[in-house]
């Protein structure tokens, strides 16, 4: 995903209220199992 891409979804979920510390982001490949903001979502 590009960067800008990924700027506008953060600011989509801001304009409509989701405050910053809910919105989680892993910048990592799709392939990679550590994604530790999938973790702190579920958690």
């Amino acid at each position: 995903m590009a960067k800008r891409d990924l700027d506008r979804q953060i600011d989509s979920l801001r304009a409509v209220g989701i405050a910053a510390e809910r919105i989680y982001v892993d910048k990592n490949s799709g392939t990679s199992t550590d994604r530790p903001g999938l973790a702190a979502a579920l958690a």
